[in-house]
């Protein structure tokens, strides 16, 4: 059941509606009813959509006729009848579980308003616990027994060679610079991730998942150690055996929690270990990440929609540890008119080329400080340089940070504008219940053009949104 308001600001409201609608599946069918309360139109003869009671039916195609699924459907939508027809492709592993759609449908005539055919394409990425599913992965057997006759069993494999064949299924997945070892009765992996985008933790979970599954019983605990650019920020060490627990049981995991021991920096003495190979995996030389850039209006006098879109390519190659070359090149891909020069709407246009070009460094200085540094050109053709540095409050999860660039001085530019810099202190309570997830933050910045003032961001995190 959903109830649901469409078009409620903006110049663009045809379609102002209020509704209340219900869906029901049964089996392959599907039943939707509705009904909803439109403005009037302002051409006589004709209805707006949602404005009345509306419905549809929706029928799946069994599977196995053709990859993906298709659907059927044939709808009111209270102003003109439609049908037509949907496919959606099997979830992509290339694409982290995306599918693709195609979608055709056909209103029909009715009075003042004539019959079309339209079409639309779709992607649709899972976000969440769905991202697993749409995989469609399966679990690893369990049982030996499953497993090829020519495999040794596992009981017979020496440790180097469940070693080795961790290190090569964490290297099939996409991570770089892997050196596993041995430390006592702890196993050691060290891993560098570019993978797996959406949240570190994602990294960190699927190298403890496979490597506790690997070790034999006698080793006691995994230590992660994760590095960016060639250099530790993070080691987690938690019990293997409370790992597998919590793979295999779920739920909130107190053994887990109680082993679970983590460190910002360097928490390993990398000397200590027993390593498989000193040398580690491969590691990409040229890493490369586009990104849009959406400037845009929607709904003025002027237009619907007025927009400047750009992509931003940034490329990165590491060269010693802590420091890497970062290129962003900017290309303009689609203006709107009145985004054009002499437009309405100029100032959304979005410059191009060489946006920057700077050699970033990172030191950790001990566990609880981090500086970093860059040296360039900034702002497509201002030379400076920039900094920040962060210190992690001991005991705390609190955060103070120090910002700060100076670009050379370009015309128009105010007497000491090159001058930015920034000023806060991050407070992450230890709330229980709904306020958990909670951050304050509270500084003081001072900008390009010279102004300076104080600020106060709040931010509520639910998982990783």
């Amino acid at each position: 059941m959903a109830l649901g308001v469409n078009d409620i600001a903006g110049g663009a409201t045809m379609f102002r509606a209020a509704y209340g609608v219900i869906t029901q599946p049964w089996g392959p069918w599907s039943v939707t009813l509705g009904v909803g309360k439109g403005r009037e139109t302002p051409l006589p003869g004709t209805r707006q959509p949602l404005d009345g009671v509306f419905g549809g039916v929706d029928y799946r195609l069994p599977a196995g006729l053709l990859p993906g699924s298709l659907t059927l459907s044939a709808e009111h939508d209270a102003r003109q009848a439609l049908a037509g027809a949907r496919w959606t492709s099997p979830a992509l592993p290339a694409l982290a579980g995306a599918r693709f759609s195609v979608t055709a449908h056909r209103t029909f005539e009715r009075g003042a308003m004539p019959g079309r055919t339209a079409m639309g394409f779709f992607l649709t990425l899972p976000f969440g616990e769905h991202v697993a599913a749409a995989g469609g992965t399966e679990a690893a057997p369990s049982s030996a027994a499953t497993a090829p006759a020519t495999a040794p069993s596992p009981a017979a494999e020496s440790e180097p060679a469940r070693l080795g064949r961790l290190q090569a299924a964490l290297v099939a997945l996409g991570l770089e610079r892997v050196r596993v070892g041995q430390m006592a009765r702890d196993w050691v992996v060290e891993y560098q991730n570019h993978r797996y985008g959406r949240h570190e933790l994602d990294a960190a979970g699927l190298v403890l998942g496979m490597a506790a599954q690997a070790a034999p019983p006698e080793v006691e605990r995994i230590v992660l150690s994760a590095l960016k650019a060639g250099q530790p920020v993070m080691t987690l060490s938690v019990s293997a055996q409370a790992w597998r627990d919590f793979v295999r049981d779920g739920g909130a995991g107190g053994a887990l929690q109680a082993s679970l021991q983590v460190q910002r920096g360097r928490g390993l003495d990398a000397r200590l270990v027993d390593w498989l190979s000193d040398t580690p995996g491969p590691a990409t030389l040229l890493q490369l990440r586009m990104t849009p850039h959406l400037a845009y209006t929607v709904g003025t006098e002027l237009g619907a929609f007025d927009h400047s879109l750009a992509l931003r390519v940034a490329a990165t190659v590491p060269l010693w540890q802590g420091a890497q070359v970062v290129a962003n090149v900017q290309q303009r891909v689609s203006v709107s008119e009145q985004a054009q020069p002499g437009g309405a709407f100029a100032s959304l246009r979005q410059p191009q080329g060489l946006q920057a070009l700077a050699l970033h460094q990172t030191l950790w200085l001990g566990q609880h400080a981090v500086v970093g540094g860059a040296v360039g050109v900034f702002e497509y053709d201002a030379q400076g340089m920039e900094g920040e540095a962060l210190l992690f409050v001991p005991g705390r999860d609190d955060v103070v940070r120090l910002r700060g660039r100076q670009l050379e001085r370009r015309p128009g530019m105010p007497v000491g504008g090159q001058l930015q810099q920034w000023a806060s202190y991050r407070w992450v309570p230890k709330f229980d219940g709904w306020a958990r997830g909670t951050w304050v933050e509270a500084g003081w910045q001072r900008y390009a053009d010279k102004s300076t003032g104080p600020m106060l961001t709040l931010s509520r995190w639910w998982g990783d949104f």
